[in-house]
């Protein structure tokens, strides 16, 4: 039953994972790239390459890969901190927050498939179980 658990959640995850990107498609946009956005944006202050791959748990050459592409598309730019010019601050554009509109009611559409015939109480009982699993696997 936990080997069929498992499988099951990676199932689920590759799935969640497939039908965004599929959905982001439109926007040129992969799920990483999304996840790096909405933390960028999160971040009450601008922030640096640095502060995204610590935020995000991931290495520098796959943050630093996601950032050039993003760069590239025109949804952020790397600005020269005024004071420390070493440091490149991490700076949405505004095609980007115009695009980050549209996504978000993709997204509220994507939540609706997947949450369809489950009820909040299910939801906060697996929520709950998942929380758990990961407490313990952080405190390994």
């Amino acid at each position: 039953m936990r080997s069929e658990f498992a499988h099951n959640l990676k199932t689920l995850f590759f799935l969640m994972k497939v039908n965004l990107d599929k959905n982001l498609l439109k926007y040129d946009l992969t799920a990483s790239q999304l996840e790096v956005l909405h933390f960028i944006m999160r971040q009450p202050n601008n922030v640096n390459q640095r502060e995204i791959e610590r935020g995000l748990n991931l290495s520098n050459p796959t943050i630093n890969g996601l950032l050039s592409r993003l760069e590239e598309k025109k949804f952020i730019c790397r600005v020269r901190d005024k004071e420390d010019m070493r440091n490149k601050k991490i700076v949405i554009c505004p095609k980007c927050r115009e695009i980050l509109e549209e996504v978000e009611v993709d997204r509220c559409r994507f939540e609706e498939k997947i949450y369809n015939d489950i009820s909040m109480q299910e939801l906060e009982v697996v929520n709950n179980f998942i929380i758990k699993i990961i407490n313990n696997l952080e405190g390994e």
